[in-house]
Order: structure tokens, then C-alpha cells, then sequence
């Protein structure tokens, strides 16, 4: 059986081929669906057209592959938004495909449902671009929650707060899990990686299963610190498009990093859309 997955994300469309239970490629384009959402919860007119526009072209190209089912899901800029309804219909005027738009406790799974394959039991991180999960699996059942503070959200909020009180207003003082063994997945611990290894091009196989320290985090935050989005646009392993974000991501992952007590987590390239297609598959 073969699949394509495509996740629409606050920051990135994403698309995944997957044949007989495994990943055979990923793409990505960065479309900044949630980039001047705001206090307002309005996606606007530009970003619902390149992002629909991206999806269509993921759409087509999964076409080609003459795959089984071809899965459509979005995440937090569409779920929060007040217009989400203008832009599900735009995808389905293009696509002729209907959008499922998960709920936060559903984004959690997924991403835990992914980054463990098929483990029993562990952890799940995702910073996304307008939310954060963090969720557990043991034998039993997902625990999760879903945070609305993402990279490109906490880059607005940082105009005019500081960091310790966008935390505060969010997550409050501590998580009460109990849970060490993490796994992150998105576009803020890949890229953090990335920087670390100073990859010129991405390598998906160099970042999948690196283990990724607390104080590895808080030398790559140190090092965006103050720069300009065009200062960091020249660090290798910064993709295009990241620029303008990756710093407030850096500082969410590094936060959560204090909130669970944990020194380290594994970054997987294994995520939600490898989780998506579980949960529809399985449906349980």
C-alpha cells in the first residue's frame, strides 16, 4: 500500500510518500501560513495563497505517484484561527480534497505516534509555528497537551514581551511529568541540529536519532542571540525561511527543557505525518 501525507503547519507545508509502512522521501516548502496572526486570528489574504498554492503543488505531486489515499491534515494556524474555514475551502476548490483540521490533544498524538515507532513508551516535544505539543505514550494511552505558543507566534509577542512573561502566561511554572526519555520532532530541533553540525545541505540522516543536550540548545540560543534575521539567515544549517523564527523556537525548546527536567532528547525525523497515517490506519 502506498500513502501521501501532506501536513499543513503554521510555518510549513509538508509531504510525505510512504510505501508498505516506510518513508521513502519528504518535501517541504516554507509558507509562514501563521506569520502576522496575532491577537486578531486572522490568517491573512497572502498567506492562505501561497499556502493553498503549496498544497496544491504537493497534491499534484503525490498524484504522480499514483498512491492509494492521499491525506490532507492541518494544525494550529488553521485550528486557532478565526478565517480557517476560508482557507480549508480555497485547499478544496484546488485539491478536491477536504482538510481535516486536528485538535490539539490530536496534534500531540500524532506526533507521538511518530517519533516513537512503535515504541511503547516515551515522550514527544513539538514546536511548531503557533503552537507547542508536549505529550507521553505508555502501553495504556496518549497523554497529551497542546500549548498555544509557537515559533512564529512567540516572534510577534517578543516585540512587545519578554520571554520570562510570554513562559509565565503560558505554561505556568512547571509540567508535572514524570516522563524523561523525550523525543523532539519539527522544523526548531532539526534546525538546531543542523546549525550544530553546520550542514550546507540538509541530511536528514545526520539529524534523525542525534541526541540533542540541554546545553547544546543554550549555545545555539547564545549564538542567535541579537543577531538580525539576515545574520542568521548566513549561519549554515539555517534553511530559508527560518531566518525570522528559528530564535523563538530556540528559546521555547530550551524553556521546555527547564519545564520537564531533562537534560537531553532524541531528535526524530519520524513525526506527525508518519503518526497521521497510523492513526488513520489503525483508528485507535
Amino acid at each position: 500500500m502506498k500513502y501521501c501525507v501532506i501536513d499543513i503547519g503554521s510555518n510549513s507545508v509538508r509531504l510525505a510518500l510512504i510505501k508498505e509502512g516506510k518513508t521513502e522521501y519528504k518535501k517541504v516548502k516554507i509558507t509562514r501560513l501563521a506569520q502576522n496572526l496575532g491577537e486578531g486570528r486572522f490568517l491573512s489574504c497572502e498567506a492562505i495563497d501561497r499556502t493553498a498554492s503549496a498544497v496544491k503543488e504537493f497534491y499534484d505531486q503525490g498524484k504522480i505517484e499514483n498512491p492509494d489515499k492521499i491525506f490532507i491534515f492541518a494544525t494550529a494556524a488553521v485550528r486557532l484561527s478565526k478565517n480557517g474555514k476560508e482557507f480549508t475551502e480555497k485547499v478544496y476548490d484546488l485539491c478536491g480534497e477536504k482538510v481535516d483540521v486536528v485538535s490539539g490533544e490530536t496534534e500531540a498524538m500524532l506526533g507521538v505516534l511518530g517519533a516513537l515507532e512503535g515504541r511503547v513508551q516515551g515522550g514527544l516535544i513539538d514546536i511548531g509555528g503557533a503552537s507547542t505539543e508536549i505529550a507521553t505514550l505508555n502501553s495504556k494511552e496518549v497523554i497529551g497537551k497542546s500549548y498555544p505558543l509557537g515559533a512564529g507566534t512567540m516572534t510577534e509577542m517578543l516585540k512587545k514581551q519578554t520571554e520570562e512573561e510570554i513562559f509565565s502566561s503560558v505554561f505556568g511554572k512547571e509540567l508535572n511529568i514524570k516522563e524523561k526519555n523525550f523525543f523532539a520532532i519539527g522544523g526548531t530541533a532539526t534546525t538546531v541540529v543542523a546549525i550544530l553540525l553546520g550542514l550546507k545541505e540538509y541530511d536528514s540522516k545526520k539529524v534523525h536519532g542525534f541526541n540533542l543536550t540541554k546545553e547544546q540548545v543554550y549555545k545555539v540560543k547564545k549564538q542567535l542571540e541579537n543577531l538580525t534575521e539576515v545574520e542568521i539567515s548566513k549561519i549554515e544549517g539555517i534553511q530559508k525561511g527560518r531566518e525570522g523564527v528559528i530564535y523563538a523556537g530556540v528559546c521555547i525548546l530550551y524553556k521546555v527543557y527547564e519545564l520537564l527536567g531533562i537534560d537531553k532528547v532524541v531528535v526524530s525525523e519520524s513525526d506527525n505525518l508518519e503518526g497521521y497515517l497510523r492513526y488513520k490506519l489503525e483508528k485507535k
